[in-house]
């Protein structure tokens, strides 16, 4: 459907949030002109696009799907203006890329995903504690944060 016919329909200036991970295909064409036509929108939900730079309004970004695979190197250089990332984990060594690499994000929230059943997913959350993080993490040692569990 055109943007000026979905525009007849909705008013684009209350969009705030955009959630295309049930798309099944969208260009990286498409999306930059669906964004540029929502002047109040901050948070995006997707799945992660390494050709798709986040444009500069999107502040919250939320990764869904399966991005284990992406570089950390790749996503930091993608997502420049982003204050709060959420995104799906089951590697603490990613917990600790993310919040030591990507310095310009204040606020983290990590989704635990693909575990076998057993211990392993135990001793992952058991082991995942405030100390833990501060003694593992350069940047949260050298910083005050506030961390939440649930």
């Amino acid at each position: 459907m055109p943007l000026d016919v979905l525009q007849t329909i909705m008013d684009f200036y209350q969009i705030e949030e955009l959630d295309n991970t049930d798309i099944e295909s969208i260009s990286r064409r498409e999306l930059e002109k669906i964004i540029k036509h929502l002047p109040r929108l901050n948070t995006l939900i997707m799945n992660y696009n390494p050709l798709f730079v986040i444009p500069s309004q999107i502040h919250t970004l939320m990764l869904r799907g399966d991005n284990q695979s992406v570089s950390i190197n790749n996503l930091w250089r993608t997502i420049q203006n982003v204050k709060t990332l959420g995104t799906l984990t089951n590697s603490q060594d990613r917990i600790l890329d993310i919040i030591d690499q990507f310095d310009h994000i204040t606020n983290l929230l990590f989704t635990y995903c693909d575990f076998a059943q057993g211990d392993c997913m135990e001793f992952f959350i058991e082991k995942l504690s405030l100390h833990w993080l501060e003694d593992s993490s350069y940047r949260l040692r050298m910083n005050h944060f506030t961390y939440r569990k649930g």
